[in-house]
């Protein structure tokens, strides 16, 4: 079992953030903080990206010119997830 934590930059306060537990990936994808990215027209998809001993959970908007940590993944291993790798798009918007 994998487990989420929702991503809250440092500057913005009275937020807690969402921890979810999930089995697989259509579950993760199912969170509503993390299926509302996906609503975005400009969403390209999502990736994943190693950050220690847990997992960025990354959105990616314009064929991944722009990007954002949306979540820390723990508890799975990164190819039961069959998400790709991000790597930052260096491209001309």
């Amino acid at each position: 079992m994998g487990t989420i934590k929702q991503h809250i930059p440092n500057f913005v306060s009275g937020f807690d953030p969402v921890i979810q537990n999930f089995e697989t990936l259509e579950e993760l994808l199912s969170i509503d903080f993390v299926k509302r990215w996906s609503c975005d027209d400009d969403f390209h998809q999502f990736s994943i990206g190693p950050y220690g001993d847990r997992w960025h959970l990354m959105a990616e908007q314009n064929n991944g010119k722009r990007w954002w940590v949306i979540g820390y993944i723990t508890g799975i291993v990164r190819d039961e997830l069959n998400l790709p790798n991000w790597k930052p798009n260096k491209g001309d918007e």
